[in-house]
Order: structure tokens, then C-alpha cells, then sequence
């Protein structure tokens, strides 16, 4: 039974930050609105196709799709760079109607049949699924879970130290604003949040709470965005009284948070994704040369994928149970174009490698999820030299410079991994990926002369992902 029979299928686009979600929006929306050209996404007879956008409830927030367009675009004449849109900050919609036409043997009698889908694309700042996991954890084990792992991956960040040192006093009761146990709180907060947002400019992912680095809606005036995690297993000697009143206070303003903020994301959006689409962004933790950023990113991916629910259990029947329980799932690496083709194939391998730690990919149903390589706007041309007699594949790029362009050209001649790798694996492969180029401008027509840019949205494989979601609903 279709859950969304009188409402929108929502389709979610899933990933942590810089992944790719909002190009793959933009992209999606672009091909199906004014290109039409998704090929391998039409079943066979199905030749009538039209998209139109719908409007939205007048509470929800529309997701900027031609700001975005407009952005890839650039100008020709040079003036406006081509750039891709600016990482998401708050959560944003777009609804859209397909509406298919099946020409087959029986149009001749007036029989064919039409089919209608109605999409809700959802957007929204990957940094907020890391919120997920609070739902059910106190504040107590929240601290002792999250500082072991700081202490593994942040141990000398000089705002880390600062932080801890500042809970030290306390623990120490060396108290800086006596009697006043909120201001306590406050300080350590703000101590906090410095941290992590120098973490996130440093390229970690595993920073919570997700709307201290990415707020949207949420001001940080509110009592329930001052607070943080506490080394409680340094109080080796118990708790006295104004200590408690600090913890009761961090208890207090955690489980707010919670409240107004994880706990809404999980039931009115991460909840209601009927088909989902995960984007991992696998190259750049890769690229970074930084192992530790590169375990973050891991248990990110973990922590992140921990949350979603497949099956609808025996036990809640629809009937006492609205939820939306993913039908079909993606999971994609997103990004595909720095990579030669031929190294393709291993980066699925190693997909799977990383989904199978997260996941008992045995519990589901071989037609319920499937993997998949994409680029949703191509950044990088590839073309072949010859080399000591041996062909190499040569890719190159538009990378931003000052406020032009020059071009880029490397050729990746190592072997992208196919298994999660270990300190020692993993240097070998930074030092091949080291050659790939960090920010790339969309594959534009900023020089008419050069035939390999097109103004067109040139993708790779969209079609494909979108007919394994889409296509059982259209029959």
C-alpha cells in the first residue's frame, strides 16, 4: 500500500555535508523541468513525459533551484564565474509532478495508460543527521561517547585543550562565576562551539550538535543552544552541590535541544523519505592526506547510516503507524568524474566494503537497495595520450584562480582502494589521490574555443539512480 496515495512521495536525498546533495537537487530538477534528457530513466513504451513544478504549502520554505542554476551557469561573457551553490544552511523543498503516457500496442483502441508521480525533493544541512543518534542518549553517556572520540581525533586542537580545561576548573572547583551555575554553562558553550567550528574548517564531520556549526533557524541567544558535553569520568572524588546544579543545568538545556530540534527533524522529514538516495562523498576524506579526518569521516558515515529504519516492524501495523518506512535506497558516491572510468569499478567495491561495516545489508531485499557512481554536474573531461607505449587516461578540469580560471590536468595513476583502509593503506593511497584538485568549477562553456565545455548540465549516471527508485512506481 502507497502511504502517499493522497500526498507527495518524499524523496530524500540523504548525506553528510559536502556530499552533494544540493548539486544533485539542483541537477535532478534542471534535467526534468527543461532538458528532459535523463537517459536510461524512461521504461521502454513510456515516450509522453512532461514535469511541472508545483507549488508548495505556503509554510514550507522553496528550495532555490534557479538561484542554483543560475550559479553553474555563470555568464558567458565571463563576468559571473560558473560556481556551484553555496552549502545548505537551513532545511528547503521543491515539489514537482511527473506525468507519463505508455505507448504501447493498445494506444490504437484509446487505452493507454497514464501514470502520475507526485516528488517532494527535500534539502537540508548534512550537519543535522549527526543530531539523529541524541534522540536516545542522556546527557551523561552523550559526554562520555563523544569526548573519547575528540580525545582520538582532536587532542591537539589548542580550542579542544581550552574547552577541557575549562571543565577541568570546575571539576577542580575553581569556579569563575560564583553562584551563578547558567553563566558556567554559557561559557563552556562558547568555549565549545569555538572548537567545533574551527574543527569543520579543518574538514571533520563528526561535530555535534550539528546546529552548533550549522544553525538555520536556531539562534545561539536560546538557553537550549548553550550547552555540551562534560568529562564526568574526571570526577574522581563525586560531585558537590553548585557542581550538580551545572550538570542538572547541561542535562536540562541537552534534552531541550532534543526536543525542539532532533527529535522534529527525525519525525517531520528524516521519518517521511519513502525513497532515498545516500550520497558519500568517498574521495575527499581520501584526498585529504589526514587519517584522522578520514577515521571521522568513517564513524560519521556509521553513525549517520545507524539511523535508518527499512522495514516496518510485524508489530506496528500501519494502521497504528504513520512512519514511512524506506522502500527502495540508493547508496552512491557521489563525485565519480575525478576518478578515471577505469577505476570505477573499484570504487563500488569499496562502497560496499564501508556499507557492509555499517550495515546487515543481508537483511534487505536485493531489490531494495543498490549501488551506484555519479557525478550530478560534470566538473572533469577525461581524454587519452599515449606514454612508453601504454595509453594513460588524462583528466582535466576548470579550477578557480583569484577571480579567473585556469585549467587543470593530472592523471590518476594509482589504484583507487576497494577495502576500508588501515594508518598504513591509507598513506599510500593519499599520496596518489594528492594530485587531485580540491575545488573544481562546473564543466561550462567559459571558453567558446574549447569544445569539450558544453553549457549544457552534462552528468553521469543520474538516469540510472533515478530509474532504480522511481521506475516500479511508473508501471
Amino acid at each position: 500500500m502507497w502511504p502517499f496515495i493522497n500526498d507527495r512521495i518524499h524523496f530524500g536525498i540523504t548525506g553528510l555535508r559536502q556530499s552533494g546533495k544540493t548539486v544533485f537537487i539542483s541537477a535532478i530538477l534542471n534535467q526534468l523541468l527543461h532538458e528532459k534528457k535523463i537517459s536510461n530513466f524512461f521504461p521502454k513504451g513510456n515516450r509522453e513525459f512532461s514535469a511541472i513544478s508545483a507549488p508548495l504549502p505556503p509554510h514550507l520554505p522553496e528550495f532555490p533551484l534557479y538561484q542554483n542554476i543560475e550559479a553553474i551557469k555563470g555568464k558567458e561573457n565571463l563576468k559571473v564565474l560558473p560556481k556551484f551553490p553555496e552549502s545548505t544552511d537551513c532545511i528547503s523543498y521543491y515539489d514537482i509532478d511527473l506525468k507519463f503516457v505508455s505507448n504501447s500496442f493498445f494506444q490504437n483502441f484509446g487505452l493507454n495508460r497514464k501514470t502520475n508521480l507526485k516528488l517532494r525533493f527535500v534539502d537540508y544541512p548534512g550537519e543535522w543527521l549527526l543530531d539523529l543518534n541524541l534522540r536516545n542518549t542522556s546527557h551523561f553517556d552523550w559526554s562520555i561517547d563523544l569526548l573519547k572520540t575528540y580525545d582520538k581525533f582532536h587532542s591537539n586542537n589548542p580550542l579542544y585543550k581550552k574547552f577541557l580545561n575549562y571543565c577541568d576548573d570546575i571539576i577542580n572547583q575553581k569556579f569563575h562565576f560564583d553562584n551563578n551555575p547558567q553563566e558556567e554553562c554559557n561559557q563552556m558553550a562558547l568555549l565549545y562551539r569555538d572548537f567545533l567550528i574551527q574543527a569543520k574548517n579543518n574538514g571533520f564531520y563528526f561535530l555535534q550538535p550539528g546546529r552548533f556549526v550549522m544553525p538555520g533557524d536556531a539562534k545561539f541567544e536560546q538557553a537550549n543552544m548553550k550547552f555540551c558535553p562534560f568529562p564526568f569520568q574526571l570526577l574522581t572524588s563525586g560531585k558537590n552541590q553548585y557542581q550538580d546544579k551545572i550538570f542538572q543545568e547541561l542535562e536540562k538545556r541537552y534534552q531541550s535541544y532534543i526536543d525542539v530540534y532532533a527529535k522534529p527533524f527525525y519525525k517531520d522529514t528524516f521519518q517521511l523519505f519513502y525513497r532515498q538516495l545516500t550520497l558519500i562523498d568517498l574521495i575527499s576524506p581520501l584526498s585529504s592526506g589526514d587519517f584522522q579526518l578520514y577515521q571521522d569521516f568513517t564513524k560519521s558515515l556509521k553513525t549517520t547510516l545507524s539511523e535508518f529504519s527499512f522495514d516496518r516492524p510485524w508489530w506496528k501495523p500501519s494502521i497504528f503507524d504513520s512512519s514511512n518506512y524506506v522502500q527502495k535506497i540508493m547508496f552512491v558516491a557521489s563525485k565519480i568524474d575525478y576518478i578515471p572510468s577505469n577505476q570505477q569499478k573499484f570504487v563500488k567495491e569499496y562502497l560496499l566494503d564501508i556499507l557492509n561495516s555499517c550495515l546487515d545489508l543481508n537483511k534487505l531485499d536485493e531489490n531494495q537497495w543498490g549501488l551506484s557512481v555519479i557525478a550530478s554536474i560534470l566538473c572533469v573531461h577525461p581524454s587519452t595520450i599515449s606514454h612508453d607505449n601504454q595509453d594513460i587516461i588524462l583528466l582535466k578540469a576548470l579550477e578557480k584562480h583569484l577571480n579567473s580560471y585556469r585549467e587543470y590536468h593530472w592523471s590518476f595513476q594509482g589504484q583507487f582502494p576497494t577495502k576500508i583502509l588501515d594508518s598504513e593503506s591509507f598513506e599510500k593511497i593519499a599520496k596518489d589521490l594528492k594530485v587531485l584538485p580540491k575545488k573544481l568549477l562546473p564543466l561550462m562553456n567559459l571558453n567558446p574555443q574549447a569544445k569539450w565545455r558544453n553549457p549544457l548540465l552534462h552528468n553521469l549516471n543520474l538516469g540510472e539512480v533515478m530509474r532504480f527508485l522511481l521506475y516500479d512506481l511508473l508501471l
